[in-house]
């Protein structure tokens, strides 16, 4: 067995690092993009946001609505998960893909290289929320996505990451129109969270 994790990696707090300044502007790259789906029956988040709010605050009873909302942010979540990787202690000797790992030897595995490698993920660079739905979750391999790690050890804290989360982007766009000047932000690598090196300037307008 492959147990002992390292210590807590991911939070609702890490999660919303990942909310940096081209994932919003992404987010905006959707939004501007409906009328091109206009005919490919495809909902953009602000037309999900105001069709679902009218305008009110989002609450916990909207979430099951809010499907693209969330797919925005899983999708956010995909290409810059809270940690870059998790690791765990082989506490005996494994055999897995051919390869053996001795006990005692210490197994890194990244989501941010799963989340962009080219086995699990079509065009895995870019932005596409629309690969977060039922039907291709249903045939997508269970680990390919593990913002939060994954098995007995993932962070406790998931589900209450993904709901306030969603609850504050939802809260944010239906409202806000958020804009960078900064075409790349450099990532800080030193700790086990992914986040930017420095700060992150941004412009939001009323919708």
């Amino acid at each position: 067995r492959v147990v002992r994790g390292s210590r807590g990696l991911s939070t609702e707090t890490q999660a919303q690092y990942g909310f940096r300044k081209e994932l919003l502007e992404n987010l905006r790259r959707d939004l501007r993009d409906q009328e091109a789906r206009a005919g490919r029956d495809v909902v953009g988040v602000d037309d999900e946001l105001d069709a679902v709010l009218d305008g009110r605050p989002p609450t916990f009873d909207d979430l099951p609505k809010l499907e693209r909302t969330a797919s925005v942010i899983k999708e956010a979540l995909r290409l810059y998960p809270p940690a870059y990787a998790v690791g765990r202690l082989a506490e005996s000797d494994q055999r897995i893909g051919g390869y053996t790992i001795p006990a005692g030897s210490f197994v890194v595995v990244s989501q941010y290289a799963t989340h962009r490698h080219h086995q699990f993920w079509e065009n895995p660079e870019a932005f596409d929320p629309a690969r977060f739905t039922a039907a291709r979750d249903a045939v997508q391999h269970p680990y390919a996505y593990f913002p939060f790690g994954a098995g007995p050890r993932a962070c406790i804290g998931s589900r209450f990451a993904m709901l306030e989360t969603t609850i504050a982007v939802a809260a944010l766009l239906q409202r806000s129109r958020v804009h960078s000047e900064l075409q790349d932000v450099p990532l800080d690598t030193e700790g086990i969270t992914l986040r930017p090196s420095s700060g992150v300037p941004l412009r939001l307008a009323a919708r």
